[in-house]
């Protein structure tokens, strides 16, 4: 059972083990492209002074062409973790009536025997898959985390230890600098 589960999450760990930083990124293009929008608004309504060499157009598109790159990959590290996840759903059943099948054969356990210790086998994995199950959540938390202590890191950059402010720094780390 816990080879079973190992081996889904070593699939799971290959399939979209840069999820991660596919979601940083993403939250990172589409911040710029709010913030290219948000200028561009600026400039027309004359709140801001248009850059010389500036086209807003080219910058918003080139924003744009950016996030949806940023997007299929992400949609492709999901698409790819979902067919490991669901295919590991469907397969173990049936990985727990060939475990039971040589004591069927062997006429050492009856046929609803067998029945029953497939359906066991497929409560324990459903609970020892909870990593799996959960994996595109914790990835999405774990970048959020990551933007804010980024955040954190930049915010305590401004202020030296004894500044006007009086707070001491209290320097912040990545969450999973690798991996999920």
């Amino acid at each position: 059972m816990i080879a079973y589960s190992a081996l889904l999450v070593i699939g799971i760990w290959l399939t979209a083990g840069r999820l991660t930083r596919v979601i940083e990124e993403n939250k990172r293009m589409e911040a710029e492209l709010r913030a290219i929008g948000t200028h561009v608004r600026e400039t027309r309504e004359g709140k801001v002074v248009q850059e010389a060499g500036m086209n807003g157009r080219h910058a918003v598109g080139a924003a744009l062409k950016a996030v949806i790159a940023i997007w299929r990959i992400y949609c492709w590290q999901l698409m790819r973790m979902t067919l490991v996840t669901y295919t590991g759903l469907l397969v173990t059943p049936v990985v727990g009536l060939l475990l039971c099948l040589p004591k069927y054969l062997g006429d050492t356990m009856t046929l609803g025997e067998v029945v029953q210790a497939s359906a066991a086998f497929v409560v324990v994995q459903t609970a020892f898959n909870w990593f799996t199950d959960n994996y595109a959540k914790l990835a999405e938390w774990t970048a959020s985390a990551n933007r804010v202590a980024e955040l954190l890191l930049a915010l305590d950059a401004d202020h030296a230890p004894g500044d006007e402010a009086g707070h001491p720094s209290v320097p912040a780390k990545r969450i999973a600098p690798s991996g999920v």
